[in-house]
Protein backbone atom coordinates (compact mmCIF):
# COMPACT_ATOMS: atom_id res chain seq x y z
CA UNK A 1 0.00 0.00 0.00
CA UNK A 2 1.36 3.37 -1.06
CA UNK A 3 0.66 6.65 0.66
CA UNK A 4 0.44 8.34 -2.76
CA UNK A 5 0.55 7.15 -6.37
CA UNK A 6 1.30 9.82 -8.98
CA UNK A 7 -0.02 9.21 -12.47
CA UNK A 8 2.27 11.02 -14.91
CA UNK A 9 6.03 11.52 -14.82
CA UNK A 10 6.38 15.00 -16.32
CA UNK A 11 7.52 18.09 -14.45
CA UNK A 12 4.48 18.18 -12.13
CA UNK A 13 4.60 14.46 -11.32
CA UNK A 14 8.35 14.47 -10.69
CA UNK A 15 8.14 17.54 -8.46
CA UNK A 16 5.28 15.99 -6.49
CA UNK A 17 7.40 12.85 -6.05
CA UNK A 18 10.32 14.94 -4.82
CA UNK A 19 8.11 16.69 -2.25
CA UNK A 20 6.59 13.42 -1.04
CA UNK A 21 10.07 11.93 -0.75
CA UNK A 22 11.09 14.89 1.44
CA UNK A 23 8.15 14.03 3.72
CA UNK A 24 9.32 10.38 3.89
CA UNK A 25 6.05 9.14 2.39
CA UNK A 26 5.81 5.93 0.39
CA UNK A 27 5.01 7.01 -3.17
CA UNK A 28 5.29 5.76 -6.73
CA UNK A 29 5.28 7.69 -10.01
CA UNK A 30 3.69 5.83 -12.93
CA UNK A 31 4.43 6.91 -16.50
CA UNK A 32 3.49 5.31 -19.82
CA UNK A 33 6.70 6.51 -21.50
CA UNK A 34 9.81 4.41 -22.04
CA UNK A 35 12.05 7.04 -20.41
CA UNK A 36 11.68 10.11 -18.25
CA UNK A 37 10.83 13.06 -20.48
CA UNK A 38 9.50 10.83 -23.25
CA UNK A 39 6.39 12.92 -23.90
CA UNK A 40 8.61 15.96 -24.54
CA UNK A 41 10.94 14.05 -26.88
CA UNK A 42 8.01 12.96 -29.08
CA UNK A 43 6.87 16.51 -29.88
CA UNK A 44 7.70 18.35 -33.09
CA UNK A 45 11.43 18.80 -33.62
CA UNK A 46 11.62 22.58 -33.41
CA UNK A 47 9.57 22.99 -30.20
CA UNK A 48 11.00 25.31 -27.56
CA UNK A 49 9.53 25.97 -24.13
CA UNK A 50 7.33 29.03 -23.84
CA UNK A 51 8.95 30.26 -20.64
CA UNK A 52 12.58 31.36 -20.15
CA UNK A 53 14.98 28.92 -18.50
CA UNK A 54 15.06 30.86 -15.22
CA UNK A 55 11.34 30.06 -14.74
CA UNK A 56 11.66 26.32 -15.45
CA UNK A 57 13.60 25.34 -12.34
CA UNK A 58 12.25 22.33 -10.43
CA UNK A 59 12.39 22.10 -6.62
CA UNK A 60 15.72 20.66 -5.46
CA UNK A 61 17.65 21.32 -8.68
CA UNK A 62 19.24 24.44 -10.13
CA UNK A 63 18.09 26.44 -13.10
CA UNK A 64 18.30 24.42 -16.33
CA UNK A 65 20.97 25.46 -18.77
CA UNK A 66 20.80 25.92 -22.50
CA UNK A 67 22.70 27.77 -25.21
CA UNK A 68 19.60 29.91 -25.60
CA UNK A 69 17.20 31.62 -23.21
CA UNK A 70 14.44 29.10 -24.05
CA UNK A 71 15.26 25.38 -23.88
CA UNK A 72 14.25 23.12 -26.72
CA UNK A 73 12.12 20.05 -26.05
CA UNK A 74 15.07 17.64 -25.83
CA UNK A 75 17.02 19.85 -23.44
CA UNK A 76 13.98 19.98 -21.17
CA UNK A 77 13.51 16.20 -21.41
CA UNK A 78 17.18 15.79 -20.42
CA UNK A 79 16.63 18.15 -17.48
CA UNK A 80 13.67 16.03 -16.30
CA UNK A 81 15.71 12.82 -16.61
CA UNK A 82 18.58 14.41 -14.67
CA UNK A 83 16.12 15.53 -11.97
CA UNK A 84 14.66 12.04 -11.58
CA UNK A 85 18.08 10.40 -11.47
CA UNK A 86 19.70 12.92 -9.12
CA UNK A 87 16.82 12.63 -6.64
CA UNK A 88 16.46 8.86 -7.05
CA UNK A 89 12.72 9.21 -7.54
CA UNK A 90 10.54 6.08 -7.43
CA UNK A 91 9.34 5.82 -11.03
CA UNK A 92 7.83 2.94 -12.94
CA UNK A 93 8.06 3.51 -16.69
CA UNK A 94 6.19 1.74 -19.49
CA UNK A 95 3.18 1.53 -17.20
CA UNK A 96 -0.35 2.54 -18.19
CA UNK A 97 -3.13 3.16 -15.71
CA UNK A 98 -6.24 1.46 -17.07
CA UNK A 99 -8.67 2.17 -14.23
CA UNK A 100 -8.86 4.00 -10.91
CA UNK A 101 -11.46 2.91 -8.40
CA UNK A 102 -12.17 4.23 -4.92
CA UNK A 103 -12.83 1.53 -2.35
CA UNK A 104 -13.70 2.92 1.08
CA UNK A 105 -10.65 4.96 2.19
CA UNK A 106 -8.23 3.96 -0.52
CA UNK A 107 -7.82 3.76 -4.27
CA UNK A 108 -7.19 0.75 -6.46
CA UNK A 109 -5.37 1.28 -9.72
CA UNK A 110 -5.48 -1.30 -12.46
CA UNK A 111 -2.14 -0.91 -14.26
CA UNK A 112 -0.60 -2.62 -17.24
CA UNK A 113 3.11 -3.02 -17.86
CA UNK A 114 4.78 -5.35 -20.34
CA UNK A 115 1.50 -7.12 -21.05
CA UNK A 116 1.00 -7.88 -17.35
CA UNK A 117 -1.98 -6.39 -15.53
CA UNK A 118 -1.94 -5.89 -11.78
CA UNK A 119 -3.61 -3.85 -9.04
CA UNK A 120 -1.85 -1.23 -6.92
CA UNK A 121 -3.35 0.34 -3.80
CA UNK A 122 -2.86 3.84 -2.49
CA UNK A 123 -4.35 6.15 0.12
CA UNK A 124 -4.21 9.10 -2.29
CA UNK A 125 -3.66 9.76 -5.98
CA UNK A 126 -2.17 12.72 -7.84
CA UNK A 127 -3.17 13.00 -11.49
CA UNK A 128 -0.28 14.73 -13.27
CA UNK A 129 -0.87 13.67 -16.85
CA UNK A 130 -1.01 17.20 -18.26
CA UNK A 131 -3.87 19.19 -19.67
CA UNK A 132 -3.20 18.96 -23.41
CA UNK A 133 -1.74 15.53 -24.05
CA UNK A 134 -4.38 14.67 -26.65
CA UNK A 135 -5.19 16.95 -29.59
CA UNK A 136 -8.71 18.32 -29.87
CA UNK A 137 -9.97 17.46 -33.35
CA UNK A 138 -13.22 19.18 -34.35
CA UNK A 139 -16.10 17.05 -35.63
CA UNK A 140 -16.02 18.64 -39.10
CA UNK A 141 -12.48 17.29 -39.69
CA UNK A 142 -13.95 14.01 -40.97
CA UNK A 143 -15.76 15.96 -43.74
CA UNK A 144 -12.62 17.65 -45.09
CA UNK A 145 -11.69 16.19 -48.52
CA UNK A 146 -8.95 13.53 -48.38
CA UNK A 147 -6.74 15.51 -50.78
CA UNK A 148 -6.28 18.00 -47.94
CA UNK A 149 -3.88 16.50 -45.41
CA UNK A 150 -4.63 17.25 -41.78
CA UNK A 151 -2.05 17.14 -39.01
CA UNK A 152 -1.93 17.84 -35.31
CA UNK A 153 1.18 19.14 -33.53
CA UNK A 154 1.83 15.52 -32.49
CA UNK A 155 2.20 14.55 -36.17
CA UNK A 156 4.91 17.11 -36.91
CA UNK A 157 8.01 15.43 -35.45
CA UNK A 158 9.76 15.27 -38.83
CA UNK A 159 7.28 17.15 -41.02
CA UNK A 160 8.42 19.21 -43.99
CA UNK A 161 6.09 21.06 -46.27
CA UNK A 162 8.35 22.31 -49.02
CA UNK A 163 6.35 24.06 -51.75
CA UNK A 164 3.00 23.30 -50.14
CA UNK A 165 0.32 25.66 -48.92
CA UNK A 166 -0.30 25.32 -45.19
CA UNK A 167 -3.09 26.61 -42.97
CA UNK A 168 -2.40 26.59 -39.24
CA UNK A 169 -5.55 26.58 -37.14
CA UNK A 170 -5.04 27.91 -33.64
CA UNK A 171 -3.21 30.88 -32.26
CA UNK A 172 -1.70 29.19 -29.22
CA UNK A 173 2.01 29.04 -28.49
CA UNK A 174 2.50 25.82 -30.49
CA UNK A 175 0.65 27.22 -33.52
CA UNK A 176 2.81 30.33 -33.45
CA UNK A 177 6.03 28.29 -33.18
CA UNK A 178 5.00 26.09 -36.07
CA UNK A 179 4.07 29.13 -38.18
CA UNK A 180 7.39 30.86 -37.51
CA UNK A 181 9.53 27.75 -38.06
CA UNK A 182 11.58 28.34 -41.20
CA UNK A 183 12.96 24.76 -41.28
CA UNK A 184 9.47 23.46 -42.16
CA UNK A 185 9.54 25.51 -45.37
CA UNK A 186 5.99 26.76 -44.91
CA UNK A 187 4.39 28.82 -47.67
CA UNK A 188 1.29 30.88 -46.85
Amino acid sequence: MYDVIIVGGGQAGLTAGFMLQQQKLKYLILDAGSEVGNSWRKRFSSLHLFTPNRLNRLAGLGTPTSDKEYMNKDEFADYLAQYAELNKLAIELNTRVRRVKRIERQFELLVESGGVTRILSSRQIILATGAFSSPLIPSFASRVPRRIHQFTANDLADFTSENKNVLIVGDGASGRQIASNRSMNLRY
